[in-house]
């Protein structure tokens, strides 16, 4: 969500991409407080406008030198573009110092390829132009679509991902999880709903019907943990473990974990194929 300060409506996406695009300059000093946001800035090409960064985002690579700052004192770097994982509330004063300074904020929270796409020609195309923006998008999404090919006119396996055990949740409609089953050659059971999270029982995941319960976590599991998620999940489900850092893994190689679940899910499409 784009923010001209904490009044701003946020405007629809065909709104949001023709003023960036459109634009002469763009942001000379950038405050980016997420790992996503900060790994955004830097692999399309606009790291030299960062001056400051959230601590979590002193894990990705060449960003160390950088000051760590928080929201409530992004103000003192006098940024002009802040880029948040949570838009503030309408009164946050942090929000109207910033406004008052002559800089924005932007919330940078993309739950899905898609959302990344749309950041891609809105704070993109606003940070190094429209041009290299498509650029950047291009090389992220020309490669997942060869692999989304690969699979075509193959049985496609229903697939249900789970993203959280204590409690039961499942990765919903439009969400990293259910784009990359899609891409791979499942066919998630939840993609087409509106919300990314969805909380459910064991009884519901087994009404789904699922022919894959992928069951995916930050890293790898240890056997323990795997244990204990067979135990939290319905019997007899045929479960494979995936791990996947989902707030930079686009940022990394997109195309690998693709590759990586495709790798899962083709030996099961094919065992489908042989049953017709």
């Amino acid at each position: 969500m784009w923010g001209c300060g904490p009044a701003a409506d946020p405007p629809s996406r065909a709104a949001s991409i023709e003023p960036i695009v459109a634009a002469t300059t763009g942001p000379r000093r950038v405050v980016a407080l997420s790992p996503q946001a900060s790994g955004f800035v830097v692999e399309i090409g606009a790291k030299h406008l960062l001056v400051g960064i959230d601590a979590a985002s002193r894990r990705l690579p060449a960003l160390a030198e950088l000051p760590v700052v928080t929201w409530e004192d992004a103000a003192d770097l006098e940024p002009d573009l802040v880029l948040v994982a949570v838009a503030p509330a309408a009164d946050d004063p942090v929000a109207e110092r910033l406004r008052a300074q002559g800089a924005r904020w932007v919330e940078f929270a993309p739950h899905s390829l898609e959302d990344v796409f749309d950041l891609c020609r809105t704070a993109g195309a606003e940070l190094v132009g429209a041009a290299e923006a498509l650029r950047f998008e291009t090389k992220l999404a020309r490669p997942l679509a060869l692999i989304g090919g690969a699979s075509f006119g193959q049985p496609r396996p229903r697939v249900l991902a789970v993203v959280g055990l204590d409690p039961l949740e499942l990765a919903g409609g439009h969400s990293y999880e259910t784009d990359l089953i899609e891409i791979a050659g499942g066919s998630s059971l939840t993609h087409g709903g509106s919300e990314p999270r969805l909380a459910v029982r064991p009884d519901e995941i087994t009404r789904y019907g699922a022919d894959l319960v992928l069951v995916v976590s930050p890293a790898e599991m240890t056997p323990a943990e795997q244990r204990a998620a067979r135990d939290r999940l319905p019997p007899g489900a045929r479960l494979e473990f995936f791990p996947l850092d989902r707030e930079i893994f686009w940022l990394r190689d997109p195309t690998e974990q693709a590759a990586r679940l495709r790798a899962v899910i083709e030996p099961l499409s094919r065992e489908l194929a042989a049953r017709r």
